[in-house]
């Protein structure tokens, strides 16, 4: 009997529940009750479960990416099993269900989190803390990074970053988006290796990132 006050295990359950069916859809196993697409299908599930409950455990933006990661790595080792010891009719497709696995973990985090408002909490942050002073603002934006008011959102959303390529902002999968780790080095998501945390000198506050962190997970949306 689930208590009543167990939220993670609630929202794993909630979760698992809800995508069911799309786990399902994106398997290519055949046949669909053979026992290799039992095995993987029954992976799929648990590990969505426990990166969900996971994620519900431990609140807040940065465990999120380390749920999903220990989650795809699971798939993983439980797809390659599967493969080497049943025999299946597809070989190395966990990459590609994984990915989307985590589309999905991503979108049970951000339900977590309350929705905040582009204009009305996150502009005021970039405008004040990132463009002040010039920094990243016109003329001369440092990296070509305009985080002034009705520049930032589209400088951010979609636009990889100068200095590995992988996305500043990630609509399709927010944990791995670098604005994250350049706010926060702590945070244990997608970063490159010469990248320095921002703003240089004065780290925003606990408030400020987790305002910016709740956006960049929703999506990252121009609201």
């Amino acid at each position: 009997m689930r208590r009543e006050d167990d939220v993670p295990g609630q929202l794993a359950d909630g979760f698992v529940a809800l995508t069911a069916a799309a786990l399902t859809g994106i398997l290519r196993e055949k046949p669909a009750g053979g026992p290799c697409a039992v095995v993987k299908l029954e992976s799929l599930r648990s590990a969505s479960s426990e990166a969900m409950r996971c994620a519900g455990a431990n609140p807040g933006w940065r465990t999120a990416s380390a749920c999903v990661a220990a989650a795809r790595a699971r798939i993983g080792q439980r797809f390659r099993d599967a493969e080497f010891h049943i025999g299946c009719a597809t070989i190395g497709d966990a990459p590609r269900v994984s990915a989307r696995l985590a589309s999905l973990v991503d979108d049970g985090v951000a339900a977590t989190l309350p929705a905040v408002s582009f204009a009305g909490k996150v502009q005021p942050i970039f405008s004040t803390r990132c463009a002040y002073g010039g920094c990243h603002a016109a003329p001369t934006p440092s990296l070509g990074l305009d985080l002034s008011t009705g520049h930032a959102w589209s400088h951010l959303v979609g636009v990889p970053s100068v200095g590995c390529g992988a996305l500043l902002v990630d609509s399709d999968h927010p944990t791995e988006s670098i604005l994250l780790a350049k706010l926060d080095p702590s945070f244990t998501g997608e970063q490159c290796v010469d990248e320095e945390p921002m703003p240089p000198g004065a780290t925003l506050s606990t408030a400020e990132m987790a305002l910016i962190a709740s956006w960049v997970l929703h999506g990252g949306q121009l609201n």
